[in-house]
């Protein structure tokens, strides 16, 4: 092809410079440029009627686009859409069961993946895609036309996966459409345990807990209720599992309500507990419960190795002499914990380096208003108390109405160190609010304790995952050995990252809802839950909403770029060279004939 448009231009060219030569040594040498002009515009549209010409243009808006619709699409939208200027576009979806016909006959295609090279940009109408449907748009500039999302619940997290004596948080935003109030219920076991009303013709948050009572799998449910009518129901997993029981020693300056109301939660709660207490001078009660026996006189590294927290209040840690506080430090230095209860001011350089105290309060017992980490409040009757100054390297796990730090915890060596200035805990369980009292020495606890590194761990691109629809698995291991994965009871095949050899994914379609346990190289069981096509709804739509203008934003700086720049060759119309062709040689032929 290239050779033949070579022969025409040489041709054509040899063509041009005879009618030239023929021009200037003819006699009659009127209208000589303008003949010799008419020559060569015949003979140069002769070649581009033969030899197609095209040139280079920035796209059109509507060049080469689609239309893919999603769940929860508007039919008159689409069909507005394509009436004013989007008519031609072809249709497609990537869900058979939204499938739809439209006017004027067209309909649907169903659609595996989008040909970058044959759509310039995509339509998306709906609540949006999925992420691995998303990744199937990538590279492709998507104009979103999202619909508006339903009344309900529409976003909705927990922590589900508890330890036993752990508080049950249930966060998440409720849009209100109606013109009554509704009354978001917490419920287990067909118990209700907490509840928030949502005022008319309001989109708002919400915050319920509740300390579980059970161990294992279990599934809550949210009730929502207009009147005395449920208007909807949606259930959730949670798993509590066993406690670690602790091996613990307790140190005591001396005989009290703090520490006997303590030592009890902590035995009933399966620990394994040394007390020694202060009586007098160099002499110490001990006691054991849950096991244990030996000598506490001496706070040596000997028996230190065999607990994993120490429990201490500052009276106590005072009285101990040089040798025996340097091996708590180096205790804790190795990886494991320690708490202080600040019953008076701590008098050691390592501690007060760490944590800076203030004396709050006054000799006169009245209500303290303090929030617990997930900013749950509570009431405590109190006198004069220590607080501590932020720092950087410091967390607040419990702190007062005014932003004081009544409890904070710090990295310590391998190991963690905690230190409190409430230090009459105990009435709360005077008052009967156990759940505060449970909450406050659990968070402490944890808090304090180092967490093992786990040997595999997993995550889901959904919080929501959905009978019969794609969910991406990540799998992240510590070692190099290939992964076994099972899920329920079919295998999963997985593919290796590239750039973090640890991490493997792959795509798992349920094809049941409820619980299905997860298996990986370790052998021990996980477990999710799989929820079915009708539940959700709300909160599965703005989650997808959410995904989608996140995929957009984040591919929107390059899309921008490929369409600013986006150059296509079109081709000059030959009608256009036939017709200059016509009248060089029309020019010419009359000139000739009346010269």
């Amino acid at each position: 092809m290239i050779s033949w448009n070579y022969l025409v231009i040489i041709l054509c060219g040899l063509l041009s410079a005879f009618l030239v030569w023929k021009e200037i040594t003819r006699k009659n040498r009127s209208r000589l440029l303008w003949r010799i002009i008419a020559s060569l515009i015949m003979i140069i549209s002769f070649v581009c009627i033969i030899i197609p010409i095209h040139i280079n243009k920035k796209a059109g808006v509507l060049l080469h686009e689609a239309i893919v619709i999603s769940e929860g699409f508007n039919n008159d939208s689409v069909n507005s859409f394509r009436k004013h200027g989007g008519s031609g576009l072809p249709i497609f979806s990537f869900n058979n069961n939204i499938n739809t016909s439209f006017k004027p006959g067209n309909s649907a295609k169903l659609l595996s993946a989008i040909n970058k090279k044959e759509f310039t940009a995509v339509h998306l109408f709906g609540f949006g895609l999925n992420d691995d449907e998303l990744q199937l748009l990538r590279g492709v500039p998507v104009i979103f036309h999202s619909s508006p999302l339903p009344g309900g619940i529409q976003s909705f997290s927990t922590n589900g996966n508890l330890q036993q004596g752990e508080k049950l948080q249930v966060q998440g935003s409720y849009n209100n459409t109606s013109s009554k109030k509704i009354k978001i219920i917490l419920s287990a076991f067909d118990n209700s345990l907490d509840s928030i009303f949502i005022p008319a013709n309001t989109k708002t948050t919400f915050n319920l807990s509740a300390t579980p009572a059970h161990r294992g799998k279990a599934v809550y449910t949210m009730i929502i209720l207009s009147g005395n009518d449920i208007i909807q129901k949606e259930k959730f997993p949670v798993e509590v599992t066993a406690s670690k029981h602790l091996k613990i020693l307790m140190l005591g300056g001396y005989p009290g309500f703090e520490n006997k109301f303590l030592k009890n939660w902590l035995a009933d709660k399966g620990h394994i507990v040394a007390v020694r207490t202060g009586i007098s001078k160099n002499k110490y009660d001990q006691q054991f419960l849950n096991g244990g026996s030996g000598s506490l006189q001496h706070i040596s590294p000997d028996l230190l190795s065999a607990y994993d927290m120490v429990i201490t209040d500052a009276s106590a840690f005072n009285s101990l002499n040089n040798n025996e506080q340097q091996n708590i430090f180096s205790f804790i230095r190795e990886g494991k914990g320690m708490i202080v209860q600040s019953d008076t001011l701590i008098r050691s350089p390592a501690i007060t380096a760490i944590f800076k105290p203030l004396q709050s309060g006054d000799s006169t017992l009245k209500p303290l208003s303090i929030l617990f980490p997930d900013s749950t409040a509570a009431v405590i009757e109190t006198e004069r108390y220590i607080s501590f100054r932020g720092a950087d390297d410091i967390v607040p796990l419990v702190t007062g109405k005014q932003q004081n730090n009544i409890a904070v915890t710090a990295l310590f060596g391998k190991g963690k160190l905690t230190i409190t200035g409430l230090t009459n805990s105990y009435n709360w369980m005077l008052a009967s609010s156990r759940d505060h009292y449970d909450y406050y020495w659990s968070s402490l606890i944890n808090a304090s304790i180092k967490n093992l590194p786990a040997t595999e761990s997993w995550s889901f691109s959904s919080r929501f995952p959905v009978q019969d629809q794609a969910l991406g698995v990540n799998y992240q291991t510590n070692n190099n050995t290939l992964p076994r994965v099972t899920i329920g009871s079919s295998p999963l095949a997985l593919s290796q990252n590239i750039y973090l050899p640890l991490k493997w994914q792959g795509n798992y379609w349920p094809v049941k809802p409820g619980w299905q346990p997860v298996f990986g190289n370790n052998g021990a069981a996980s477990w999710i839950h799989i929820y079915s096509n009708d539940e959700w709804i709300a909160a599965r739509a703005a989650e997808k909403t959410n995904n989608t203008m996140k995929f957009i934003a984040q591919q929107r700086r390059q899309n921008e770029s490929q369409i600013e720049n986006r150059i296509i060759s079109v081709m000059i119309p030959p009608v256009i060279f036939f017709l200059l062709f016509l009248f060089s040689s029309a020019f010419l032929w009359f000139e000739k004939k009346y010269e």
